[in-house]
C-alpha cells in the first residue's frame, strides 16, 4: 500500500492481479485521463454500438461502430411529420427507409436534416425527377430535400434515401434517393438528389408530408 502523495514513474516487465481472477483497475483522478503508449483514452462510457475512434493525432473516443445501427421505427398513418433525433457524434452514413408511406394529399414528401442547433429549412440544393410512361418532370426547391415532388393521393411509396457526410470539416451532406409507387399508374418512379451543409454534426432529420396528412406505412433510419 501507498501512502500519501506521490509523483514517480513505476517500471515494471509485468503487472499482475494478486487475487485469482481479480481485474486490474487503473483509475485517473477527477476529470484526468488514462493515457497508454502515448494514446488517450476516453473518460467515460459510449453508448451502446459504439466503437472507438481516432483523431490520428493520440486521442481516442467513441463514435458509431462498423455496422449499421437501426432506428426505431415511426408509423406514418398519421401526423404530418416525422422527427428522427439523437443521431450520434461521428455518423458519417444514414439511410431513410419508406415502407408503403402514403399521404392524403399530393404535394409528396420532403426531407430536412439538422445539427445541435435545431433543423435547418435553407441552403439546400434539391432536386426531384418523376418518371411516368414517357413523361418525365422535374422539382427544385430549396428549404428541404425534394424526396418526391408533385405525386397522386394514391401512392403508396417504397424506397430508400441515402445521406453521405462529402466533408467533415465543413458538415456536407449529400442525398441520393428513390421511391416508387406499388402502382405505376398512380405515381411512377422519383429519382432525387441535392447536398447540403450544416453549422455542426448532424444529430437529427425529418420528413414531411408537406402539409398533407400521413395515412399509412412506416419509416425507419439506419446509420453507421
Amino acid at each position: 500500500n501507498f501512502c500519501g502523495d506521490i509523483m514517480s514513474t513505476i517500471k515494471v516487465d509485468t503487472l499482475n492481479e494478486k487475487s485469482t481472477n481479480g481485474n486490474i483497475a487503473i483509475i485517473p483522478t477527477g476529470s484526468g485521463k488514462l493515457i497508454l503508449d502515448g494514446l488517450t483514452w476516453p473518460h467515460a462510457d459510449g453508448t451502446a454500438g459504439q466503437a472507438i475512434v481516432t483523431n490520428a493525432s493520440g486521442v481516442l473516443s467513441f463514435a458509431a461502430g462498423g455496422g449499421f445501427t437501426q432506428g426505431t421505427e415511426q408509423a406514418t398513418t398519421s401526423g404530418t411529420e416525422k422527427t428522427f433525433g439523437s443521431i450520434p457524434a461521428g455518423v458519417d452514413l444514414i439511410i431513410v427507409n419508406f415502407a408503403g408511406v402514403s399521404s392524403g394529399g399530393t404535394a409528396g414528401f420532403e426531407l430536412e436534416i439538422g445539427d445541435a442547433g435545431g433543423l435547418e429549412t435553407s441552403g439546400y440544393i434539391s432536386t426531384d425527377f418523376r418518371l411516368q410512361g414517357t413523361e418525365i418532370s422535374g422539382y427544385e426547391i430549396t428549404d428541404a430535400f425534394n424526396i418526391q415532388g408533385v405525386t397522386a393521393a394514391a401512392a403508396i411509396m417504397h424506397g430508400s434515401i441515402t445521406l453521405a457526410l462529402e466533408d467533415a470539416a465543413n458538415y456536407t451532406w449529400c442525398m441520393t434517393g428513390q421511391l416508387s409507387s406499388n402502382n405505376k399508374a398512380d405515381n411512377g418512379h422519383h429519382v432525387s438528389a441535392g447536398s447540403k451543409s450544416l453549422s455542426g454534426e448532424l444529430t437529427q432529420l425529418k420528413v414531411t408530408a408537406k402539409g398533407d396528412t400521413f395515412d399509412a406505412g412506416a419509416i425507419n433510419i439506419m446509420y453507421q
